[in-house]
């Protein structure tokens, strides 16, 4: 049973923000300066500011999206991690994959391997490609390399060894022994038992590095938690799901993507909530931005995906992450160019317009131009300095030789590209037309710029939901706990084979069984109905697998049309003649939130809306007087004409000329171009 209040924490790069949802569905949002020297202040200050107000009484479960984990594989500033793997394969980090990033750069360079070369560790022992035992471990060359690991003093130590995923019992007995030594220890065979041995390592050895960050931080999260009443900590991952705290320090890896993803369930939600399938969000934050693609209703499920320059080998929400936020810096380069990010001032010292940063922000750009008023306080009582940003915004532009206005504008446009391009990363570059999809504002900085990303992509109804600053702290409220498990076949198994469809019969049967017991550990009884089979299929001779959802019963028919149907979508055509082999079953598990957004407004709560004020501010066709309304005043039935800025707490939205909005039952508000 989940707890009756949830208190939902997401922890960005500027500002921490905090929904508290009661046992009625009804939502109460803080939003806190983050604090990246100890993230697990903000939290407390967070759930003490929500006390005091009387929106949070008594015991409450704690959903928390954190950065903890991606934050360290970007620094990379923690304490050496070591690598136990075969014997002949020490360089298997460094050979990587023959994939060039940047195809046609005459000098490509690769990012460094997390592990050094010095740092990876021979084991004599080895498991073939059935996943018998070929070589039996060497048990004095491990008793030496348990010595030296130990006499180096790793911080923690990944194993991967060749077919694990088929057979883990050499990893289990290195583990075994590493920890009897007092190592900390990460198996691959654990965390993602599936073929391709260098994404594996990777994924293992990024996943050691985090362990002991992340077992600091949840210690301290946890004894927070027991003062402040909090019942039960879940940490969200990056699959759109969250997990047990206990979980989430073994497999940290696993929250690479964890802020993120709560938007993107929010997204769906939301998606439900008004009837809008075809959705593309648009997440800008302090530090970046982050989009993806709704169709039909939902996102994509990857089984891979770069965090830090790294692939990580483990399920996650198809995200596209671009370094532009609302804190991306803006300098010239040695060309005498313009840039913008990825580098971002973060919550400190923060843009200009904050009044302790020395660097120009994309925050002070919108100050600039008059798009974020300076009147109205942002969250947590942060006052903007316009007269600061206006020197700083002075000195670019003297630097680039224009005006003030047309430096801002040019930094805007610079911003807006960026994001533009991840927008057709995930639609256009893969077969989708954005001016067919709703556009989901949210995020901090996301009301600022959307209609002008709309503009560029043809996109003619844009959704800001009523707390888009918290939108991704919401979703973390609704979230699910979602746990996956997976049985690799030893070979690609072909469908129809007599002898494959008995394995593929006994695989489906172990998950079922495992599910069973994953379950009843967590104290929840077993139903058929809370899982959902996953198939990885490929056709015969590819390297390649696809993801194919299925529903709780093995029906391989069905999978196998769905994988001719979704290879057409992805790669523009379908081998219909050709085999189909089932690489891998996996077997989702969900233990159900049962939370859904709430209708808030189900009346006309206001029969006419005044603005609060005029303010001069830089449109599409130039500077004018532009009136700013206060969100909380705009209810249905009215419509609010641009160009128009809308603020409240969590962000400011700003309206261009030949837009209009209004608002719906659950306070979304929808901006549409006028005809």
């Amino acid at each position: 049973m989940t707890a009756p209040v949830v208190v939902a924490v997401d922890t960005g790069g500027t500002f921490t923000d905090v929904v508290v949802m009661d046992a009625n569905g009804d939502l109460s949002v803080f939003k806190i300066p983050s604090n990246p020297a100890n993230p697990a202040s903000s939290i407390e200050r967070g759930i003490s500011e929500a006390r005091s107000s009387g929106r949070l009484a008594g015991e409450c479960e704690l959903v928390h999206g954190t950065t903890v984990a991606t934050n360290a594989l970007l620094s990379r500033s923690e304490p050496r991690t070591a690598l136990i793997t075969n014997r002949g394969f020490k360089d298997l980090l460094r050979i990587a994959r023959q994939s060039r990033t940047n195809l046609y750069t005459f000098s490509p360079s690769r990012p460094s391997p997390l592990v050094d070369r010095n740092d990876v560790f021979e084991i004599t022992s080895r498991i073939d490609w059935t996943g018998c035992e070929l070589v039996p471990i060497d048990e004095a060359n491990l008793r030496k390399v348990v010595e030296q690991v130990v006499a180096h003093k790793y911080s923690a130590v990944a194993i991967c060894l060749l077919f694990s995923y088929l057979n883990g019992e050499h990893e289990r007995r290195i583990a075994a022994i590493m920890s009897d030594a007092g190592l900390l220890t990460c198996n691959s065979s654990d965390l993602a038992p599936e073929p391709r041995e260098y994404e594996r390592a990777v994924t293992t050895c990024a996943n050691a590095y985090v362990m002991p960050i992340l077992n600091r931080y949840l210690t301290t999260l946890a004894s927070f938690a027991n003062r402040a009443g909090v019942s039960g900590i879940r940490i969200m991952q990056s699959n759109g799901g969250s997990m047990d705290v206990d979980e989430a320090w073994k497999f940290g890896v696993k929250t690479a993507l964890s802020g993120p993803a709560g938007g993107v369930v929010a997204a769906e939600a939301t998606g439900r909530a008004i009837g809008l399938k075809n959705l593309i969000t648009f997440d800008m934050g302090g530090t970046s931005t982050d989009v993806a693609l709704l169709h039909g209703g939902k996102v994509d499920i990857v089984t891979e995906g770069i965090v830090a320059d790294l692939p990580l080998r483990t399920p996650m929400l198809d995200i596209h992450t671009v370094g532009s936020g609302g804190g991306s810096i803006v300098y010239v380069d040695k060309a005498g160019g313009l840039r913008v990010g990825p580098e971002s001032a973060g919550a400190v010292p923060g843009p200009a317009a904050y009044g302790i940063g020395e660097h120009l922000t994309v925050t002070d750009a919108n100050v600039v131009l008059g798009r974020l008023p300076v009147k109205n306080a942002l969250a947590g009582s942060l006052t903007l300095d316009f007269d600061r940003a206006c020197d700083f915004m002075l000195a670019m532009a003297d630097t680039m030789g224009c005006s003030i206005e047309n430096a801002a504008r040019g930094i805007i446009d610079i911003a807006n590209a960026a994001m533009v391009r991840a927008i057709r990363h995930v639609s256009t570059e893969r077969g989708y037309d954005p001016a067919e999809f709703a556009l989901l504002s949210y995020g901090g900085a996301g009301g600022l710029h959307a209609c002008a990303i709309a503009n560029a992509l043809g996109i003619r109804h844009i959704v800001v939901p009523q707390y888009p600053g918290a939108f991704s702290a919401l979703g973390l409220a609704l979230s699910d706990q979602r746990y996956e498990i997976i049985h690799t076949f030893s070979a690609g198994t072909l469908v129809g084979d007599h002898r494959s469809n008995d394995k593929v019969t006994s695989g489906h049967q172990a998950l079922y069984e495992r599910a069973r017991l994953l379950l009843q550990a967590k104290g929840h009884p077993f139903s058929a109905s809370a899982c959902c089979l996953i198939y990885n299929m490929r056709y015969a001779g590819q390297a390649f697998d696809l993801r194919i959802e299925g529903g709780n019963v093995l029906d391989v028919a069905n999978a196998t049309e769905a994988f001719h149907a979704r290879h057409r979508e992805r790669y523009g055509y379908a081998a219909e003649d050709s085999e189909v082999e089932i690489v891998a079953l996996r077997l989702a598990i969900t233990i159900a939130a049962n939370r859904e957004i709430k209708a808030v407004a189900n009346g006309v709560a206001n029969s006419s809306c005044s603005p609060e004020y005029i303010v001069e501010a830089v449109t599409s066709s130039g500077s004018r007087l532009v009136p700013v309304y206060a969100r909380s005043k705009i209810s249905r039935p009215n419509r609010i004409l641009g160009p128009a800025i809308i603020v409240q707490q969590d962000a400011t939205t700003f309206m261009d000329e030949d837009w209009f909005c209004d608002t719906d039952v659950y306070n979304n508000m929808h901006m549409r171009v006028t005809e």
